[in-house]
């Protein structure tokens, strides 16, 4: 598998991150969170439990897309150095 390059900017990434549109998709994300925490009382099984777990840690990982992001940018950065 090709290593995945991150093609944004440090400051288009810090932008979208503090943009109107990345408040909004988080704010939509954590009304899905909460909705999902209500579910727990309907679980039956602890593959329930789990499932409900599995969707927590994707959403929560989502919202952490931008920092992630901007984190990859720098060590691919600092490995470009290196490498010239």
């Amino acid at each position: 598998m090709d290593k995945a390059v991150i093609q944004s900017t440090e400051v288009s990434l810090r932008d979208f991150k503090e943009s109107t549109i990345w408040a909004d998709m988080v704010r939509e994300l954590r009304i899905w969170d909460l909705q999902i925490q209500t579910q727990y009382d309907a679980c039956k099984s602890m593959e329930d439990v789990t499932r409900i777990q599995g969707r927590r840690e994707a959403l929560a990982y989502i919202m952490q897309l931008p920092d992630i992001l901007l984190e990859g940018l720098i060590k691919q950065r600092e490995e470009e150095k290196k490498n010239e």
